[in-house]
C-alpha cells in the first residue's frame, strides 16, 4: 500500500465522516417516517416522498459542505523562479525543503532530522547575520543554545535541557514535542532575522 500524505488522509476521513453522516441522517429519516401517523397524509408514498427528497436535499447539501471545505490542491513552485535575495527571509526555503506550506502539528519521524538540520543551518545564518560574527561562532552559540531568549528553540538545536512543559509533551508524544520545538525555532529565526534588519 503505498504511504499517504497527511492531506490525502486528510481528505479521505471527510469523505468517510460524510458518508456516515449521509446514512445516521437516512436512518434518522426512517425512524421518524415509522413514527409518524400515516393517515395524516394523502398516502404513505407522499409522506415517503417527501422525507426521501428532504434527505437526499440534506446529505447532498452536506457532501458539497465538506467537499468545499477540502484543502486546494497547490501548484508546485516552478524550479527556476527564486525571489530577489533581499526580499528572501531566513528560513524561506525550509517550507519547500520539508514539502509542506505550513508546518503540521504532527511530523513524521523520518523527516525530523532534515528538518532540524535545516533549522540548525538557517539559526546560524541568522546568528551570523545580527551578531556580526563569524560562522564558526555562530555555530557554537547554536550548539549551546544561547543564540536565542527563548528556551524553547534553544533546546531545540542546541544541548541545553528544555523546559518542562517541553519535557512533558515528549512524554505524551515525540511528534509533537518536535513541532513545538520546530514552531518556536522558527519563530526565534524570525525574530533573529528582524533584528538584522532594523
Amino acid at each position: 500500500m503505498a504511504e499517504m500524505t497527511d492531506s490525502a488522509l486528510l481528505r479521505r476521513s471527510r469523505r468517510w465522516a460524510t458518508c456516515v453522516a449521509v446514512v445516521l441522517v437516512a436512518l434518522g429519516g426512517l425512524f421518524v417516517a415509522a413514527g409518524v401517523d400515516a393517515s395524516q397524509y394523502d398516502s404513505a408514498v407522499g409522506g415517503g416522498l417527501v422525507l426521501g427528497v428532504v434527505t437526499v436535499a440534506f446529505s447532498t447539501g452536506t457532501l458539497v459542505w465538506s467537499l468545499r471545505r477540502l484543502p486546494a490542491v497547490e501548484e508546485r513552485a516552478r524550479v527556476g523562479r527564486s525571489a530577489r535575495r533581499e526580499e528572501m527571509t531566513q528560513g524561506a526555503t525550509f517550507d519547500r525543503l520539508a514539502g509542506w506550506r505550513v508546518l503540521p502539528p504532527v511530523v513524521p519521524a523520518t523527516d525530523r532530522d532534515r528538518i532540524r538540520n535545516r533549522l540548525r543551518a538557517a539559526a546560524v545564518e541568522a546568528v551570523a547575520g545580527s551578531a556580526a560574527c563569524d560562522y564558526e561562532t555562530a555555530r557554537r552559540q547554536v550548539r549551546r543554545g544561547d543564540w536565542t531568549a527563548d528556551a524553547v528553540a534553544g533546546a531545540f538545536l542546541g544541548g541545553c535541557p528544555p523546559p518542562r512543559r517541553v519535557v512533558w509533551a515528549a512524554r505524551v508524544s515525540q511528534s509533537v514535542a518536535f513541532a513545538v520545538g520546530a514552531r518556536a525555532t522558527l519563530a526565534a529565526i524570525d525574530r533573529q532575522t528582524d533584528e538584522e534588519r532594523t
